[in-house]
């Protein structure tokens, strides 16, 4: 398996997920998208694309930060702290990073796999 494949298509779950989580909590009408983090998001995507020679990973970095950039005036500086949050809110977040850490983890091995020839 082509390993700029599999990153590209981890990076592509992860915004379909991201993008079905804000599009949960824009219809509620209580978060606007956070464009310092969406920033932020995209720098890491972009010098990653640029470290493993991924054309998609490196594009779509460009993307986010050429999105946030120009929603710069939007951007939350001040963030909702972590003891202000209610209880549904934490375990949303808990779960969000159970699930990213879960696809790094899975991301790690399969890279360890396909470099050691059990894929």
């Amino acid at each position: 398996m082509n390993i700029d494949l599999l990153v590209s298509a981890s990076v592509i779950t992860c915004g379909i997920i991201f993008m079905l989580l804000q599009s949960i909590t824009l219809r509620k009408g209580k978060r606007i998208l956070d464009y310092y983090a969406f920033f932020t998001v995209g720098l890491g995507w972009f010098i990653a694309g640029i470290m493993l020679n991924n054309y998609i990973l490196y594009l779509s970095g460009a993307v986010s930060v050429a999105v946030a950039f120009f929603n710069r005036e939007k951007w939350d500086l001040d963030p909702k702290k972590w003891r202000n949050l209610n209880s549904k809110e934490i375990k949303l977040f808990v779960l969000i990073a159970i699930i990213t850490f879960l696809i790094f983890i899975t991301g790690v091995i399969v890279y360890y796999m396909s470099m050691n020839g059990l894929l």
